[in-house]
């Protein structure tokens, strides 16, 4: 009589000893990294602040605190003053400072190339136009939320910034071009050799001295046909070429390529209900393309600008003529197209604006 043949018994992979074994692993590495990367951020600051002030900036802070472990890096810091040395009007990297009341800095361990940004507080703001002109200025409260990705050569890969309701309020010399703006939202994306910008703000107030320049480059009062604030503005645009403007900058990027284009621009500023799209790269340095206007309640806006005497009986009946004969679309908006050539911006044969 044969014996009965024993069945094998299967040997379990994750027995309680080996997943305890690679739970202390995965432990150590993570606290291995959080202490590398702990390490990196505080080098990196103290080797960055020593090159600034190498070059003469002047940097204050009230001390760097790393926490987060093990999961994440937080570095916070606070009363932050950083004070660019003097230098030519045009140099942008000269002639300002900037304190922050709040900053801080975190990344998840295991993703280290993404990070977020955050600062709370107010923020103060002095600096020099390229015509000597002062602006200090505070932005009450400075609510800034920014996210962000880099490749393993340091190179840009996307970033968001996201602005709270904010107010800028002028203290010395010459006010700011916008006074306050609510729910900003910038996004960049970059994709192989070119960016995609998406930006949109939302009750975005300009100052009398804005207005004030823009009524003397068209001879009237404009505050008076569309107010003060910009309900919104919006702009989805592709920069091709990025790698170029962001490696060389913005004279090299427009000889090599430099290219910008936009499926969806809006804007609505009082009687302006506007929205397009457009096409414009660079030839000999100028702008050449076009842009398309779609325009809606146009007659509104011509009658406005006639009763500021900001056009004549002449112009608002040519405007009005044209309006007349507009194919609106669904929405009804009427098509209106802008060329560029040898940066000369016209309509039909009509010029409009000279860049020079």
């Amino acid at each position: 009589m044969s014996k009965p043949k024993k069945q094998k018994t299967k040997r379990r992979f994750f027995t309680p000893k080996r997943l305890f074994v690679l739970l202390l692993i995965i432990a150590i590495l993570v606290m291995g990294a959080w202490l590398a990367l702990r390490t990196a951020i505080v080098k990196g600051a103290e080797i960055g602040i020593g090159n600034m002030e190498a070059q003469g900036y002047q940097i204050a802070h009230g001390g760097l605190n790393v926490g987060g472990f093990p999961l994440s890096i937080n570095a916070t810091s606070s009363d932050i003053s950083v004070q660019a040395p003097s230098g030519a009007q045009d140099d942008l990297s000269k002639n300002w400072s900037v304190k922050l009341s709040d900053l801080n800095f975190g990344t998840a361990t295991v993703t280290p190339l993404s990070w977020q940004i955050r600062h709370r507080g107010d923020m103060r703001v002095d600096m020099r136009g390229a015509g000597g002109e002062r602006y200090m200025f505070d932005i009450t409260p400075a609510k800034i939320d920014a996210r962000g990705a880099v490749n393993f050569k340091g190179k840009l890969k996307a970033a968001q910034i996201d602005i709270g309701k904010a107010t800028i309020n002028p203290l010395v010399g010459t006010p700011p071009p916008i006074l306050g703006a609510k729910d900003t939202h910038i996004d960049v994306k970059i994709s192989g050799a070119n960016a995609k910008l998406d930006i949109n703000a939302h009750d975005v107030v300009i100052s009398d001295k804005a207005m004030g320049l823009m009524d003397e480059v068209l001879g009237t009062r404009l505050d008076e046909v569309l107010g003060t604030r910009l309900s919104q503005a919006s702009l989805t645009m592709a920069i091709e070429n990025w790698a170029e403007l962001e490696t060389n900058g913005p004279e090299a990027w427009k000889e090599n390529g430099g290219r910008l284009t936009s499926d969806n621009w809006i804007v609505h500023w009082g009687k302006v209900d506007f929205i397009g799209d457009f096409d414009v790269y660079f030839k000999d340095g100028l702008p050449e393309g076009a842009v398309h206007v779609r325009a809606k309640n146009g007659q509104d806006l011509v009658r406005a600008l006639y009763e500021v005497d900001m056009i004549d009986s002449m112009w608002q009946q040519i405007l009005n003529d044209q309006i007349a004969n507009f194919v609106l679309d669904k929405d009804d908006r009427g098509l209106v197209t802008f060329s560029i050539r040898k940066g000369v911006v016209k309509w039909g044969v009509i010029p409009i604006y000279t860049f020079e």
